[in-house]
């Protein structure tokens, strides 16, 4: 998926082509850009890609139910899934593909996720029932290859068109923001999803949830954890008292500490109604104005069980 990032895109096509696994087929879903993102796939990667132009921005979600679907109706083994701004090491798909076949049921397999600076990134999570929350894979890690989890972001992850059918596609509806948490909860109904430590991926951190230039994301992330806990009875990260408690210190700082308060709280209280009610889809167009960015930057690959798809 990808919407007006085309140098992290140009990075991230260069390390799949890169790959000690020959990539079948590369599907980059471009969410609609107005970056140039057309001339350099036209003139960079014509012959080594496939260019899945959107009319409209989807968001993360919608670009990677259309990406999934694809790969899937042409009939690939495996898809791997990847950000623009993701940079897998050049073994890192052979790794991902040891793992996922050496270990019956897999769902998905996840790579290991650091950033630039070698950073361990919380990507993957384990559900800690003793605590009712989830807690980052890396801090119960145990020596070994592999390691099963309840939770994977989409970036990096390889998933095995075997369970597709049965467990159903992405939420477009949720248009970016946990829409990888609650795909997830399905594939484990139908296989589990492993850690795979051996396959490196660099990711950079996000930005703090609270900056002017990232805060139109919390729409999404407090209305789609609303509506994934009041309407499908999901899970929570945080869990009801502690989202509660965390959505009364977030609007505390804003009074404190940021300018535009009242736009910032707005999109707060929004976010919490609309996923009370289940109104999914994206946000109204107020809650963009500080700047758009609703589209991540993705290629979806495919393989089947001698070739990759990215």
């Amino acid at each position: 998926m990808t919407y007006n990032r085309r140098a992290e895109l140009d990075c991230c096509l260069r390390s799949l082509l890169a790959q000690t696994h020959r990539l079948h087929t590369i599907y980059v879903i471009d969410n609609a850009s107005k970056d140039g993102t057309d001339d350099l796939l036209r003139d960079h990667y014509a012959s080594s890609i496939q260019h899945c132009r959107l009319t409209q921005n989807s968001g993360c979600a919608g670009a990677l139910q259309y990406g999934i679907a694809l790969a899937h109706h042409d009939g690939h083994d495996w898809i791997w899934l990847l950000d623009d701004d993701g940079c897998p090491a050049i073994n890192c798909l052979d790794a991902l593909l040891k793992a996922g076949t050496s270990v019956p049921g897999v769902a998905a397999v996840s790579p290991q996720k650091r950033s630039v600076q070698g950073e361990r990134l919380p990507s993957e999570m384990i559900w800690d029932s003793a605590s009712s929350t989830f807690i980052p894979v890396f801090e119960m890690a145990r020596s070994g290859s592999w390691m099963s989890i309840d939770y994977a972001g989409s970036c990096g992850l390889l998933l095995n068109t075997s369970v597709i059918s049965p467990a159903g596609l992405p939420r477009g509806d949720f248009f970016m923001e946990l829409e990888d948490y609650e795909y997830c909860t399905r594939l484990t109904k139908h296989g589990r999803i492993i850690w795979a430590p051996s396959a490196l991926l660099t990711h950079p951190p996000q930005q703090p949830a609270l900056s002017s230039a990232v805060f139109w994301r919390r729409y999404y992330w407090w209305r789609n954890l609303i509506y994934c806990s009041h309407h499908l009875r999901l899970k929570l990260f945080p869990g009801m008292f502690r989202t509660v408690r965390s959505v009364a210190g977030e609007s505390g700082a804003i009074l404190l500490r940021y300018d535009r308060r009242l736009w910032r709280l707005g999109v707060i209280l929004f976010a919490l109604w609309h996923g009370w009610r289940g109104k999914l889809g994206r946000a109204p167009k107020w809650v963009h104005t500080s700047g758009e960015r609703t589209g991540r930057t993705n290629a979806v690959t495919a393989t089947d069980s001698r070739q990759a798809t990215a």
